[in-house]
């Protein structure tokens, strides 16, 4: 291999600048001095770990592409990450072989550097890139080229498209890098004339040798056990008891470690699952029989999980049918470095809409209204003015136009974001909007009870804009089960009057007729803090609010704040608002032209598709998750476009702009709720209710029925139909029994160890 003048030589990369949810990879080239730069710097950012944003990946996309797997079209290099999880060598040692072999080379120590555990990544750039089809075999040569050293992470490293976040350090901690140039860029295509011969031989001794494992407890499960996903084993642990005996414990533990190489998120599952039983040991005692399971001679398949399961009442669709088990990721390890590619549980097709810029507005007052609320907070957060803006023009459109079949421009949005960040500010710019244009009498900071609503929108002509900070109290209010039974109410009033239907009727109460609105319009803006989402129940997704909102959140932690200046309202704001001054008395129907039609057309057939492969390829409790977000993404998308369209001559107009800028704002409140809904903190919410609720019946039934409400004075944390939900996928489960009982209630018995086994005796 003939070394090219140094001078000459570049490398290409993808960079990321907006964080993980940056989708736009940036391609830049750079000279070897250049790279040394990057990953060299002279004054390293010393940052909190959230702030971390900017990312890079040493592969290049295929042109116009979003961020994904499949769009990429060539390697142009290795990136091992040694996070030196279970032993290392110096990183001086795997340089040297490096430095013999006369190979260039560049390395840098990562944000969890510490002394006590070193970590770094190393990179050995390409002199042609690879294609990608040929990755696997030389990520392989590679290895070998180094030495094969212990504490590389290749689950990350060997990850194809995987992204690494740029040189930084934590607030005092150390850093160290180093770009070697006195070398040659090593050609992908013929990494085995690198080799000696000791080291070829070693890595063709390597790949012959398989790993001796238990033979299959469940011979059936063989082969579609070979591609368990994460996701699927998660299902599966729900039905194996973690107060099991301490040997089924252990199995589970070893098919957790063998099946997914001991990575850290399958440690995370074992640890979630063994954290429900009551002889659970802490994490000191896990930590130190999962370090153990590599030096095992014989390895636990994870068939023998599945059987475990199986026992307990588990019966994958997948496996029932005889069909092979589709791994939802690539169930690699995720380290807290790196960000995989796909990041959906459930794999939604979002590239035909990716390239919309959601802050490109369509019309003058969504962008001279979201200019002066992005001003209004000193940290100048986009996402907080996005959902501002969105519900104050919808509210401010009410009397002007509304979509064919009747919609109107009434939105309900939600931003999430930590503590001090400015929502507060962006709150008030909304009520300088709503003063300058005299309808202040409109809006409401809390909603209180029903009554004081109906009142509130008698008093306006139909009329209410809820502007609400920290949001969390109201949700606390409602799922408190010692509440009032007007707060309870309060839930079931937004969804009645979000639909705009012809007229709400208030409930008859003793002292007072009925008191009917008509043509009721209500709009909300609230803002909260992260912690609000660990308070919406079970039903909140499938059947409840949630899926009506537009959920915008931001991943920031810290922001810079710039020095906080107050602006007047620009000329052209004014001049976009002045006509809302006067409160008109007739709607004008916006139509789609033909070429948005056409576009909005693809875009629902999109969504029946998604549906579709949502029903196939889930379980039925996803499906329902997820098939009420899809059902309500054309109505959100045509209510956005009714804020986008034009003013002709003789009505609005749904432009193409319009409705693709409508189809976006929805998608991206979408991503956001699927997100919630996949992450931790609603599963563990949704396992958490049904734990408690299975160890209430427990401690009340014994084994005897008992009627429900015997078992609700025990639950202050779920409504009534959240707990019916709950109740009848634990006799789904078979772990309780359910009969009517008088008065349309239920009489539930728990199903004790060994019940089935003397019921199965008695037949």
């Amino acid at each position: 291999m003939s070394p090219t003048p140094v001078d000459h030589l570049t490398i290409r990369f993808s960079l990321f600048k907006g964080g993980v949810q940056d989708v736009h990879p940036v391609l830049q080239t750079f000279t070897l001095q250049q790279m040394a730069d990057f990953i060299t710097p002279h004054d390293v950012p010393e940052l909190q770990k959230e702030e971390r944003q900017t990312l890079f990946s040493m592969v290049v996309f295929q042109p116009n592409t979003t961020r994904k797997k499949e769009n990429v079209a060539t390697m142009t290099g290795v990136v091992f990450d040694f996070d030196n999880k279970d032993a290392f060598i110096p990183i001086e040692e795997v340089l040297d072989r490096l430095n013999e072999k006369h190979i260039l080379y560049y390395w840098y120590t990562t944000w969890s550097h510490t002394p006590e555990r070193p970590r770094w990544r190393l990179i050995l750039p390409f002199a042609n890139e690879l294609v990608i089809g040929l990755w696997g075999k030389i990520y392989e040569e590679a290895v070998f080229l180094i030495g094969n050293p212990p504490g590389i992470d290749h689950g990350a490293s060997k990850d194809a498209a995987r992204l690494w976040f740029t040189p930084c350090k934590q607030p005092g901690g150390v850093f160290m890098a180093q770009a070697c140039r006195e070398g040659r860029l090593i050609n992908p295509y013929d990494l085995p004339s690198l080799l000696s011969p000791v080291e070829q031989e070693d890595m063709k001794r390597q790949q012959g040798r398989s790993r001796p494992q238990k033979r299959e407890e469940n011979p059936d499960n063989a082969v579609a056990s070979s591609s368990f996903s994460l996701q699927q084993t998660k299902q599966a642990l729900r039905y194996i008891d973690a107060n099991c005996d301490y040997d089924h414990w252990l199995k589970v533990a070893m098919a957790l470690h063998q099946h997914f190489k001991g990575s850290e998120e399958a440690f995370k599952l074992w640890k979630k699952w063994s954290s429900k039983s009551d002889k659970y040991p802490g994490e000191i005692i896990l930590d130190r029989h999962w370090n153990s399971f590599g030096d095992k001679e014989e390895a636990v398949a994870i068939g023998t999980l599945i059987h475990l399961a199986k026992q307990g009442g588990y019966q994958s669709r997948a496996l029932s049918e005889g069909m092979p088990l589709l791994a939802s990721k690539d169930d690699q390890d995720v380290s807290e470095e790196s960000v995989e590619i796909d990041e959906e549980e459930v794999a939604f097709d979002f590239s035909d809409y990716d390239h919309v810029d959601i802050y490109d507005f369509p019309n003058d007052l969504l962008r001279e209204t979201y200019a002066y609320l992005l001003k209004c907070n000193s940290c100048e957060i986009p996402s907080y003015a996005l959902g501002a803006t969105l519900s104050l023009t919808g509210f401010l459109l009410r009397d002007s136009l509304q979509g064919l079949t009747g919609l109107r421009t009434n939105f309900m949005a939600l931003v999430i974001g930590a503590s001090g960040t400015g929502k507060t500010l962006t709150l008030n710019g909304v009520l300088e909007i709503l003063d300058y244009v005299k309808q202040t009498s409109f809006y409401t900071g809390r909603l209180g009870s029903v009554q004081g609503c109906i009142t509130h929108l008698e008093k306006n002509g139909g009329c209410l804009f809820l502007v609400q900070d920290e949001a969390i109290y109201e949700l606390k209010s409602i799922r408190n089960k010692m509440a009032g039974n007007a707060e309870m109410r309060t839930e079931e009033f937004k969804m009645r009057v979000f639909s705009c239907p012809p007229s709400y009727t208030s409930d008859t109460t003793k002292h007072s007729e009925p008191i009917i609105i008509y043509r009721p319009f209500f709009s909300e803006f609230s803002v909260s803090t992260p912690d609000m989402l660990k308070h919406f129940s079970p039903g909140d997704i499938t059947k409840g609010l949630l899926p009506r909102y537009l959920l915008l959140t931001t991943d920031q932690l810290f922001f810079k704040k710039k020095h906080y200046q107050r602006s007047d309202m620009s000329s052209a704001l004014k001049g976009v608002l002045d006509e809302f001054k006067v409160q008109r008395k007739s709607r004008t129907v916006a139509v789609f032209n033909n070429e948005a039609h056409a576009y909005f057309q693809q875009f629902e057939q999109w969504v029946q598709r998604q549906r579709h492969q949502a029903f196939q390829k889930s379980e039925s409790l996803f499906c329902a998750r997820f098939d009420s977000l899809l059902a309500r993404l054309p109505e959100h998308a045509t209510k956005l476009a009714l804020l986008g369209a034009s003013k002709g001559m003789a009505n609005y107009e749904m432009t193409l702009k319009s409705v693709a800028w409508g189809i976006a704002v929805a998608l991206l409140s979408f991503k956001n709720i699927v997100n919630v809904v996949q992450t931790s903190i609603y599963e563990n919410q949704c396992e958490e209710y049904r734990d408690r609720v299975l160890r209430i019946v427990h401690s009340f039934s014994k084994g005897e029925w008992v009627r429900k409400r015997e078992i609700l004075r025990k639950i202050r944390f779920l409504k009534v139909r959240d707990l019916d939900d709950i109740l009848f996928r634990l006799q789904d489960e078979e772990r309780i029994e359910i009969k009517p009982a008088p008065k349309n209630s239920l009489f539930i018995r728990s199903i004790m160890k060994g019940d089935k086994k003397n019921d199965a005796n008695k037949s």
